[in-house]
């Protein structure tokens, strides 16, 4: 390999780094959004003492079927966990 070979490899090399960390920045930025609408009213509930009553109030919405019983506290857990677990796997 000669020297314009080697300097095209590197430049998409860096190119591709570059890339990485500008959608690594994009993806940081989205967490801290969902943490400021997500994460800081609950913990703003809990540090007041409301959030268990929150809870309470929401495993009482229930959907029952059979022997299975669907909360709405369960459904938003799901939703709220499994949201921050996939974003977290895109890395």
């Amino acid at each position: 390999m000669n020297y314009e070979q080697y300097a095209l490899l590197f430049n998409e090399y860096f190119q591709d780094a570059l890339t990485a960390v500008s959608s690594l920045q994009t993806y940081l930025q989205l967490g801290v959004l969902l943490f400021r609408w997500i994460g800081l009213p609950i913990l703003a509930l809990h540090l007041v003492g409301l959030l268990p009553d929150l809870i309470i109030m929401l495993e009482e919405i229930s959907l029952n079927v059979g022997n299975v019983s669907i909360s709405a506290y369960g459904v938003l857990r799901v939703f709220v966990f499994g949201g921050f677990l996939f974003w977290l796997g895109r890395y």
